[in-house]
């Protein structure tokens, strides 16, 4: 059922594939993270690169904008809506990618047993299992 998708995942990959196929891992080949969807409607989104780098390895380091987290750190929040068992839209409210805000974020998901598939045409294979 749809509802399945409610929960607590954990990120287990975070990986993106060009329009030629070629698959890369923006948050390293380890990422850590979770994408919650709350019984009530709410989504909250983190994946981040382990061990951490950059800006959040620890170091204080003044960034000018959002966009230099993106190779370390990627984030957004607000609610969503499940359009049928394979697709949601995410209704982004706020985050580290400005051009998200504001936005609907069209995603497809498959979950088999406890590991949920999930991205956009460009980004299909973020993995996450179900945390318990």
């Amino acid at each position: 059922s749809s509802s399945s998708l409610v929960g607590t995942w954990r990120v287990v990959r975070f990986c993106d594939q060009d329009s030629a196929g070629v698959v890369s891992e923006p948050m390293g080949p380890k990422p850590m993270g979770y994408f919650i969807y709350t019984p009530t409607g709410q989504l909250s989104i983190h994946a981040m690169r382990t061990p951490p780098a950059g800006p959040v390895a620890g170091d204080s380091v003044r960034l000018r904008n959002l966009a230099e987290l993106r190779p370390y750190y990627f984030s957004y929040f607000g609610t969503y809506t499940i359009t049928s068992d394979t697709t949601v839209i995410h209704h982004v409210e706020g985050g580290t990618f400005p051009d998200y805000i504001g936005t609907d974020q069209l995603r497809g998901y498959r979950i088999r047993g406890d590991t949920l598939s999930i991205g956009a045409p460009l980004f299909p294979c973020r993995v996450l299992i179900r945390a318990r």
